[in-house]
């Protein structure tokens, strides 16, 4: 074989060998989507509960606290706490639109039956629940309850979050594609056109299962 088409092939067999490189990465950022709006709600609502206004339990500065982190993440629909008991000791803290399916303010529901409460005051640990369809807005949702400690560390109170599942995937989706972006310029870099020979893949909206 001519030492021309010998290099040739060579050529060809490494940008195949790149190229299913390529492509197992970006399966690999696919996979690992599913999780990003649980995870980026659920980071979210347990760094709230570490806000002094927050933990110190005081309607005063714990309310204000609540509409302000509202406004720090858009997929957030909903912030309420409850106490030991299940009693919620705050206002509905709401975006703008939103109306609770069973009227008022919130303040005083029983959220004791909840799985959610159940499972955060049991164990201490922040919760994820399946997504379900909300009474209040007919959109898709999920709730997050993460445990409120005090300065000891003992659990003291619950915040129960209802985030929007469309708002959310909408923020991960911009991550991600943030994240394949750098994949797909990194191999466009080593090989000029390479990306014009895969079929982008779409982005990822599997069901999401909490943890």
């Amino acid at each position: 074989m001519p030492q021309a088409m010998t290099e040739k092939a060579a050529e060809v067999s490494q940008n195949g060998a790149n190229l299913h490189t390529l492509a197992d990465e970006l399966l690999t950022s696919i996979g690992t989507f599913r999780f990003d709006a649980h995870r980026m709600a659920r980071s979210a609502t347990k760094e709230l509960t570490r806000e002094p206004a927050v933990f110190g339990l005081t309607r005063l500065q714990l309310e204000p606290a609540l509409k302000r982190a509202l406004n720090r993440h858009d997929f957030f629909e909903l912030f309420y706490v409850t106490d030991m008991k299940g009693q919620q000791i705050s206002d509905n803290m709401a975006s703008d639109g939103f109306t609770a399916g069973y009227g008022g303010t919130g303040f005083g529901h029983d959220w004791s039956d909840r799985d959610w409460f159940r499972r955060t005051s049991g164990d201490g640990e922040t919760w994820v629940t399946p997504v379900y369809r909300s009474a209040a807005t007919g959109g898709f949702c999920f709730t997050v309850a993460s445990p409120i400690r005090d300065r000891n560390g003992k659990v003291v109170a619950i915040l129960g979050a209802d985030v929007s599942l469309e708002n959310c995937i909408r923020g991960a989706r911009r991550i991600w594609k943030k994240s394949y972006a750098k994949v797909c310029q990194a191999f466009e870099d080593r090989i000029p056109g390479c990306l014009h020979h895969l079929p982008l893949p779409q982005f990822p909206v599997h069901p999401l299962t909490p943890y």
